[in-house]
């Protein structure tokens, strides 16, 4: 089990937790929101970012099934949000965070957006980041009453 994505010792914020469920490796997290910008919470949205990508990307190497789920606090696309205009300055917006968002999903990972919550004028969205095998093996799974999922 790991705590916080390894990286920044002196973080304490708890962010994320990482377990070995049934040989999958599980990572929940809550990224971030990085509001107000500029600043030093945009600053530290982009570290936290960066550290997360290395341990996705320390994961894959492993070669075992992840699955790295939860609240992104990104705007990945104009099309997730009503109104990407009014979004321009706020964190979950930035293009800086965006493009970190999309090295993030990079090189085979994808992101699946499992569950969505409309909040005012934001399209929350709580994403779910897969590496192949793990797609592989959901795709094979069926729920208890036969339903393929």
């Amino acid at each position: 089990m790991q705590r916080g994505p390894p990286g920044d010792p002196e973080d304490e914020h708890s962010r994320y937790i990482e377990a070995m469920v049934d040989g999958i490796v599980i990572g929940c997290l809550y990224l971030p929101n990085g509001n107000p910008w500029p600043g030093p919470r945009f600053d530290y949205k982009l570290r936290w970012i960066e550290r997360l990508s290395t341990r996705a990307t320390a994961l894959l190497r492993q070669d075992k099934p992840v699955v790295l789920a939860g609240d992104y606090n990104i705007i990945p696309t104009d099309v997730d949000v009503y109104a990407p205009e009014r979004w321009i300055d706020d964190a979950l917006f930035r293009p800086e965070v965006r493009d970190a968002f999309h090295r993030l999903t990079a090189d085979g990972r994808r992101i699946s957006h499992a569950c969505c919550a409309r909040r005012s004028t934001l399209l929350e969205v709580f994403s779910v980041l897969f590496c192949a095998e793990t797609d592989q093996r959901a795709a094979k799974r069926k729920l208890e009453d036969g339903t393929e999922y």
